[in-house]
């Protein structure tokens, strides 16, 4: 992309492709010192950098050999992330620094994507099984630390076999997608509200004041999901089965807690659409 004197951190020459990058035209960058390209928060520590590692001993570094990727500033004040290969050049004019800058913006966009479709549920978008069990374990270690509570509820839609089985998996996916929403909408940043297979939901609630707090936000909750869903000339009835286990009243690891968990949900199940904590359940 380009070259810049070693000593002088200046850029001696630019080609199309750093105009095309950085927004600047050729005669804007050719003789501008480095830092022009370099975010203003980071230029203190890649001067230090440049100062340590270049000057008067500059060594090659190959592309991809940085354990992080550097940030170039272009002319609009975007910022994008580059991925750089230095290399030192004697020259009848003195020695160089010959970069060159590659944009990873299009890399990053494609790994955010395939990270985010490993760890989420592709119909309702919500954390799936392994997101759902990391948060769940970080949520544990961090009421370990803070001595709090975490509540795990969970989910279960009731005759949603039906749904399908009447209206079509269309429909039911739909209904799911509407479940996933507003299970969301009842969350705080902290909570995690996840879609851990067919439709079973689960929720985890960190930091909780204990039983009745964690009663009322479920019972809300419940009431939020179960309203009809509205799908164009459809409505569909959605009833909700929910079981409740307290870290760590119920539970100090998280096999224990998911145990308890379910077996309060299946106990609430059983007894006809109802909220059951483990161990003292509770009647709707």
């Amino acid at each position: 992309m380009g070259r810049c004197h070693r000593f002088t951190d200046t850029i001696v020459f630019a080609n199309l492709p750093a105009e095309q990058m950085t927004g600047y035209r050729r005669a804007e960058l050719d003789g501008s010192p480095i830092e022009l390209l370099v975010p203003e928060r980071f230029r203190n520590v890649h001067r230090r950098h440049r100062t340590r590692y270049y000057s008067g001993h500059a060594g090659p570094r190959p592309m991809g050999g940085a354990k992080h990727d550097f940030m170039v500033r272009r002319k609009d004040g975007r910022e994008i992330a580059a991925d750089i290969a230095l290399g030192a050049v004697d020259t009848s004019e003195g020695s160089i620094i010959v970069s060159v800058i590659r944009d990873m913006t299009e890399r990053k966009q494609l790994e955010s994507a395939l990270e985010r479709r490993a760890l989420h549920d592709p119909l309702t978008e919500l954390p799936n099984r392994i997101l759902f069990f990391d948060r769940l374990k970080q949520a544990l270690l961090s009421a370990r630390r803070e001595r709090k509570q975490v509540a795990l509820v969970m989910l279960d839609l009731d005759g949603f076999k039906e749904v399908n089985d009447v209206h079509g998996h269309a429909v039911g996916d739909a209904v799911l997608k509407e479940i996933g929403l507003r299970l969301s909408a009842q969350s705080r940043a902290t909570d995690t509200a996840a879609r851990i297979g067919g439709d079973e939901f689960a929720w985890v609630l960190p930091r909780v004041a204990g039983l009745a707090a964690v009663e009322s936000k479920v019972r809300r909750g419940i009431r939020a999901l179960e309203r009809p869903v509205q799908l164009e000339r459809t409505q569909i009835a959605v009833a909700v089965s929910a079981g409740i286990a307290l870290h760590p009243r119920d539970g100090k690891d998280l096999d224990t807690l998911m145990r308890h968990a379910d077996s309060a949900m299946y106990s609430a199940k059983r007894e006809g659409r109802g909220l059951a904590f483990f161990l003292v359940r509770t009647a709707r």
